[in-house]
């Protein structure tokens, strides 16, 4: 049981975060108005582009957590399929709930492509901490069977917006882990109108890591605007970090060969018929400092098959193929091992392992088709080595920070908290991730230099910053050895630079504000092998490295129009084409005129 104190704090919290959710029209709403629900859908746990289900016969697992210790008094699960329109009479989808199933889709002719079906949670379901939800497709797609199977394609999806629904009961929110349960995708922190003291600074920077994290938003408000969460009830965002760290990697010292298992990797076993797909991320963010990926070690298991031909492993890194290894077929584990080139390594890695099954030809184009298990185990390993890549880069810089390295802050942060925290959360993420910084504030004129890897917010008189970017307030220049000396034009037409530079021989990540903190780049994939990012109020961010690479745009919310009108090699092909199209259309005219004018010369 936990203080009344807190006790107090938590209502107020859940009646803070608890207004009605906006359902779709196609579906009733789980509740009625008198109680608060929740809607989570398969975009906000993690699959932003849906589950595809890759080939004829496949299946795909989804998992949503369900609050921890509240009592829920109802819920449904709306799930929305999408179905390419080749497939034929025959085909069926089967959704099954914690194990069991649910309802079976048939597809006909006159079936839509679009489906949308309704799950009802049932009193057990509501009693567990995740609703397990599993979608196996049979689609028949045309009279070659064994061609459908070699081309693997995604038949079917499990739509981002497929969604579960459920009614809670406020009364029952004793713990801070059910709190943290229940709060919204976006979630308003209040800062008290007066300035922070470091240590609520602090708070409120780990909070807002741990919200995005669990892939949710924060909001940066000051007093008297209300907030979800208030920096006020200081016991219970203390409580709320404890948790978080205890059921998350923030904080957790890596060893320098991590398993699978210490890296924190879920299932990762796969029922398949003819091919399935592993993705394993590669963050170097939460290795220790100046450790670098150098290769895998794969313990994989496969069952045994009547296939005399074996299995086989596709080992890729950030789209490139590394290796293919010819697996057992007798269903015991063996261990593949590949080596991570450093050129392909970036801040944030994909790896991607296939494994694909060969048949008898007895039984390759059976109508029915058996599912086999699949496993890549735990004890895998991701060996490291100590990095040598280039320091001067986001990627070699982050590597370089220490796990308790100086980030140096202006003193006027700790009154315009608002202005300065989501900015450094959003830097967190794209670059040091789960290492945790010294605050070092500083005045304008007074600054301590630094004496190792470092990250800066402004600068000080008192830095004298070597860097690829340099300017006033009229204008900002980029020089480097692959792009020379190129301006930008004026410094209010951008929203932050992002620059490695160096301070008293020192290497660090320096972020400018020009024009608030709106537009900071959050992803690894807006840093990575540069070394200038550069961020405009469109959310347009142009990544440039200046030692070697050329500059690169990523479009941020851009339509058609404005992607046009961005690259200039496109323009000039728009007016290529258009100068044809114009000329051509003149010749057209000229001939008629000419025959129109013969005509009229002839007796």
């Amino acid at each position: 049981m936990i203080a009344r104190g807190l006790a107090a704090s938590l209502c107020a919290a859940v009646l803070a975060c608890s207004p009605a959710v906006a359902h779709s029209q196609s579906v009733p709403p789980v509740v009625d108005s008198t109680r608060p629900f929740r809607e989570l859908t398969l975009a906000h746990i993690g699959y932003p582009d849906g589950v595809p289900l890759e080939g004829a016969t496949a299946a795909g697992s989804v998992s949503f957590p369900l609050p921890n210790g509240v009592r829920l008094v109802r819920g449904l699960l709306e799930l929305s399929l999408n179905i390419t329109r080749v497939v034929g009479p025959g085909s069926n989808i089967q959704v099954f709930l914690n194990g069991t199933r649910r309802l079976s889709i048939q597809r006909s002719v006159d079936t839509a492509t679009n489906v949308h079906v309704v799950v009802p949670l049932l009193a057990g379901d509501l009693a567990r901490a995740t609703a397990e939800l599993q979608v196996r497709s049979y689609l028949a797609v045309g009279r070659d069977r064994c061609m459908d199977e070699r081309l693997g394609s995604a038949y079917a999806a499990i739509m981002p917006e497929s969604n579960l629904q459920y009614e809670f009961d406020p009364v029952t929110v004793r713990t801070p882990q059910a709190l943290w349960s229940l709060l919204r995708d976006t979630v308003r922190v209040a800062l008290p109108s007066r300035a922070l003291t470091g240590e609520e600074f602090r708070l409120a920077y780990e909070l807002g890591l741990e919200l995005r994290a669990d892939s949710r938003a924060e909001r940066f408000v000051k007093a008297p605007e209300r907030g979800d969460l208030s920096l006020d009830s200081i016991a219970l965002i203390r409580d709320l970090l404890a948790w978080r760290k205890l059921v998350s990697r923030r904080g957790r010292v890596m060893p320098e060969n991590p398993t699978f298992a210490q890296l924190g990797l879920g299932d990762l076993s796969r029922l398949y018929g003819y091919r399935a797909a592993w993705r394993l991320p590669v963050d170097l963010r939460i290795l220790p400092s100046d450790r670098v990926p150098s290769g895998l070690d794969l313990d994989v298991a496969s069952a045994a098959t009547s296939s005399l031909r074996g299995v086989q492993y596709f080992v890729h890194m950030n789209g490139t193929l590394l290796r293919t290894f010819v697996g057992t077929d007798d269903g015991r584990s063996q261990r593949l091992h590949v080596d991570l080139p450093l050129y392909l390594l970036t801040t944030y890695n994909e790896v991607r392992v296939e494994v694909q099954r060969h048949r008898d030809q007895a039984d390759y184009c059976q109508e029915a088709e058996v599912l086999y298990p699949a496993q890549i185990l735990p004890s895998s390993i991701l060996g490291t080595t100590r990095a040598t890549n280039e320091p001067r880069l986001f990627t070699g810089t982050a590597l370089r920070l220490a796990e308790n390295f100086p980030l140096y802050l202006p003193r006027a942060a700790l009154t315009s908290g608002e202005a300065y925290l989501s900015a450094l959360v959003s830097l967190s993420r794209g670059t040091w991730g789960n290492r945790s910084p010294r605050f070092e504030l500083y005045d304008r004129e007074d600054a301590v230099l630094p004496k190792e890897a470092f990250v800066a917010i402004g600068s000080p008189r008192a830095f004298r910053l070597d860097g690829p970017a340099a300017g006033d307030a009229t204008k900002m220049s980029l020089r480097g050895d692959a792009i020379g000396d190129v301006e930008l034009g004026a410094r209010d037409s951008l929203t932050s630079v992002v620059q490695v530079g160096r301070i008293n021989k020192q290497t660090g990540v320096v972020l400018s504000l020009s024009a608030g903190p709106g537009s900071i780049p959050q992803g690894p994939e807006s840093y990575g092998n540069a070394d200038v990012v550069i961020a405009s109020p469109e959310r347009a961010v142009l990544r440039v490295n200046t030692r070697s690479l050329p500059a690169e745009v990523l479009y941020g919310g851009y339509d058609w129009l404005h992607r046009w009108a961005w690259t200039p090699q496109e323009i000039v092909g728009i007016a290529i084409f258009m100068a044809l199209l114009a000329t051509l259309i003149y010749l057209i005219w000229l001939r008629d005129w000419r025959a129109q004018r013969r005509l009229r010369k002839t007796p």
